[in-house]
């Protein structure tokens, strides 16, 4: 029977945002694999920008002598979290390239998967980037903490919010 643990980041210290510093090819590691092939990680991003000015992020796979693939992903100005990476075509590769799916299947057909998979996820990538850069108040939403002009004079409207 098949289990699951759910693991930081290896780039991670106890859970906490990792802060992409390295500009140059051998870029900031995120999360490296073990080398078991029993053991599947699956993998979601989520990337903010905090600077006035849109930044690029360039996410590799592979390790950095053997890049696999290259997204370079464009966050807007003061973003909030944007999905990068979604997790599941990632797995049917991992499964594919592990031999537990499309064991008959030629080459290739195997590249055509994997052609599939990174389209299916440079597509949802973009959609979440472009869903994350909305303007919200078009789908009627409006902010919590709003300020009102109310006849000259400025008031606050403020909520409170306890967590457990």
């Amino acid at each position: 029977m098949a289990t699951f643990t759910k693991t930081l980041l290896s780039g991670s210290t106890q859970g906490q945002p990792i802060t992409v510093a390295a500009t140059a090819s051998t870029g900031t590691t995120i999360h490296a694999t073990g080398t078991s092939s029993s053991i599947i990680d699956e993998v979601w991003l989520y990337a903010n920008n905090t600077n006035s000015s849109p930044v690029v992020l360039t996410v590799q796979f592979g390790g950095t002598g053997a890049v696999q693939h290259a997204k370079p992903i464009t966050l807007a100005p003061q973003s909030g979290d944007v999905l990068i990476v979604a997790g599941l075509p990632l797995i049917w590769i991992a499964l594919q390239e592990l031999g537990l799916i499309n064991k008959r299947s030629g080459h290739e057909d195997k590249l055509k998967v994997h052609a599939i998979c990174v389209a299916l996820f440079l597509v949802f990538g973009h959609i979440a980037m472009i869903t994350g850069m909305l303007d919200p108040t078009i789908f009627g939403y409006t902010e919590a903490n709003a300020h009102q002009m109310d006849g000259g004079n400025m008031s606050h409207e403020s909520s409170s919010m306890q967590m457990n």
